[in-house]
């Protein structure tokens, strides 16, 4: 069964979209996490080299251990738990490097950069500029940047005119929590009658003042066109 089926409609856009840069811009609980570990298993089955970037090393164990599971024990050739790093029958790679680790990462080559979470990441962008982006390049490699925003100034915003335009093989997605079927509708009420306006719009909604100004800006542009 291609793992693809237990994805929800919105992810299943991104995942056969055939852009060479995804970047991802979702609200709280949309399902981002998930989203990335589809990926990451459809691509180890695909005899591809992944690597994962989480922003603490913590949470990169929690992921790993998930994908692992996900897998028949006889089907895996290598696994280490210490180091984060996964070899399946086919030839499929998996190595885990955290934003508190990056230069770990460096002399690698990988078919596919995932970077969860990527807006806390700690100095993502030069780390994109310097290092990650040529982990990728020689492999003509792919990438999948995924966060609920952390405000401006971060690598989400840099990537949003790029993702937006179509530039260089970015494309952007800007998913809410309420694009999630399987989010508690009853848990989303809640939050939305408790959180202050300003962390609803960013947590949930993923909504920032650079989305809003680009979409007055198209729709001036439309009417004046």
């Amino acid at each position: 069964m291609d793992i693809i089926k237990i994805a929800f409609d919105k992810q299943k856009e991104i995942i056969l979209d055939n852009s060479r840069y995804k970047v991802v811009c979702a609200g709280r609980r949309f399902g981002k996490s998930v989203l990335c570990k589809i990926i990451t298993i459809r691509n180890l089955i695909a005899k591809k080299r992944v690597v994962y970037i989480t922003p603490i090393h913590l949470l990169g164990e929690k992921f790993y251990n998930e994908i692992v599971n996900s897998f028949p024990s006889e089907s895996i050739i290598h696994q280490d738990k210490q180091k984060l790093e996964l070899k399946i029958e086919g030839g499929g790679e998996l190595k885990f490097f955290s934003g508190e680790e990056l230069y770990r990462s460096r002399g690698c080559e990988f078919d596919l950069l995932i970077v969860d979470e990527a807006d806390y990441v700690n100095d993502l962008k030069t780390e994109w500029d310097i290092s990650l982006r040529h982990l990728i390049d020689k492999t003509v490699g792919e990438a999948l940047f995924v966060s609920t925003p952390n405000g401006e100034n971060k690598f989400i915003y840099s990537l949003f005119k790029e993702g937006i335009y179509k530039e260089d093989g970015f494309k952007f997605w800007q998913f809410s929590t309420h694009h999630n079927p399987y989010y508690p509708k009853e848990e989303l009420q809640e939050l939305i009658e408790t959180l202050p306006e300003a962390e609803y719009r960013q947590e949930i909604l993923a909504d920032t003042d650079y989305i809003q100004t680009y979409l007055r800006n198209e729709k001036i542009e439309s009417i004046l066109s």
